[in-house]
């Protein structure tokens, strides 16, 4: 089994420590609020899973009530043959005649070799068909539940990369201010120029922009996240920090996934199940009926490559969707180290700059042009964690494999 490990080094400073340290959304009014818990609340509002839940409620009645009806079925068919068995004696004891008359009175006839076989079809089929029907809804509703968690996970990641952004650009402002006042301080002692002061002004002025076009980008995601929730659009919480983003990051084989999926994914069981109650309900048919132009033959024949064909497009789907999301993984696995290289390079870049300032070997701009470089590339690679972790996300909630998975 090959094994990808990719170690999530912190290498950030201390205020993007803080971004990233294990937190959660808080209410104003002291309630918290986790991913688990938005879950929990968007879960409950879901009209979907309400749907879905009622259906598998009345399925589970129906199946119970279809294993009693086997039940009894089997029962008939059994009594039946005893009423063959007996009818067709060229002598009777007294004991066998006293029950012979009682299961005449009773079914009058014994069933044709065509209705036995319907019978027997149906007492074999019919718990395994409500089943499935059981089963696909609890697929449905498994698939409610999931995409309920992605979208709010989704949603919650924008509003914590966003506010990285935010207090990213926030950080990098007040170091823009405090080289303005220096500059402008040495641009009245005649040190500088002042297209070397109306740069800084420039840029200072640009990232105020930025950050209120992030404050802007903030407040529209959370106007999403509470509408995920049901909550009122302009409910604000006192804080929104992501969760602590892992330190390890594994990746299975393709095929180790695929074979995940096959184990855990209810839709593709539930198409396996009807394949095989078709499959059944063929042999059982064409073994009584000989010609195949035979009508019921002709039926089960049409019903099994249904569910043949459905079965094995089911298959093909499942394959590709997990292809496409381990795809999306080794891609972001690979951007994620790249930001890793290039923030290791600016932070290089920002110290031996900072030393040739020191030497008077560069201007305040030198360094104020590093800083903007190494805050970009520690938003860059935070950034790239956390979308590295929800396309993981992604690809659990496909095989299977997530830890929240409801």
């Amino acid at each position: 089994m090959e094994v990808i490990t990719i170690k999530l080094k912190r290498i950030f400073s201390v205020m993007l420590v803080l971004i990233i340290a294990t937190s959660t959304l808080t209410y104003a009014e002291g309630n918290t609020l986790t991913i688990p818990s938005a879950v929990q609340i968007a879960t409950e509002k879901s009209l979907d899973v309400m749907k879905y839940t009622n259906a598998v409620a009345r399925y589970e009645r129906d199946h119970a009530n279809a294993l009693a009806s086997s039940r009894q079925m089997k029962d008939m068919l059994e009594i039946d043959a005893r009423f063959r068995k007996l009818a067709n004696k060229a002598s009777r004891t007294p004991a066998e005649e006293a029950e012979y008359q009682i299961l005449s009175s009773m079914l009058k006839k014994y069933m044709s070799a065509s209705e036995r076989l319907d019978l027997e079809i149906t007492s074999e089929l019919t718990p395994s068909s409500v089943e499935y029907m059981l089963n696909v809804n609890k697929a449905l509703l498994k698939s409610a539940k999931e995409n309920i968690y992605l979208s709010v996970y989704k949603s919650f990641n924008n509003i914590t990369k966003a506010e990285d952004s935010i207090r990213v650009k926030s950080a990098l402002i007040t170091n823009l201010e405090s080289n303005y006042k220096v500059a402008a301080a040495k641009y009245a002692q005649g040190k500088i120029s002042a297209n070397s002061l109306n740069t800084l002004r420039l840029e200072l002025q640009k990232a105020k922009i930025e950050l209120n076009t992030l404050q802007t980008e903030l407040k529209k995601n959370m106007i999403e996240f509470n509408r995920s929730l049901g909550m009122p659009l302009d409910y604000e919480y006192t804080d929104y920090i992501n969760e602590e983003l892992p330190e390890t990051i594994t990746a299975k084989t393709l095929q180790e996934y695929i074979d995940l999926a096959y184990a855990n994914n209810e839709s593709f069981k539930a198409a396996q199940q009807q394949f095989e109650i078709k499959k059944k309900e063929y042999e059982m048919t064409t073994g009584f009926y000989v010609y195949e132009s035979n009508t019921k033959n002709m039926s089960a024949a049409i019903a099994y490559n249904e569910a043949k064909n459905q079965f094995e497009t089911t298959d093909i789907n499942l394959q590709l969707q997990v292809m496409n999301a381990v795809t999306s993984f080794q891609n972001q696995l690979t951007n994620l180290e790249k930001n890793k290289i290039a923030l290791n390079l600016q932070e290089k870049n920002l110290q031996e700059t900072k030393s040739k300032y020191n030497l008077g070997l560069v201007t305040e701009l030198a360094v104020s042009e590093a800083n903007i470089s190494y805050y970009k590339s520690q938003l860059d690679y935070l950034t790239a964690s956390r979308d590295t972790w929800l396309t993981k996300l992604n690809l659990d909630l496909i095989t299977g494999t997530a830890e929240n998975n409801n």
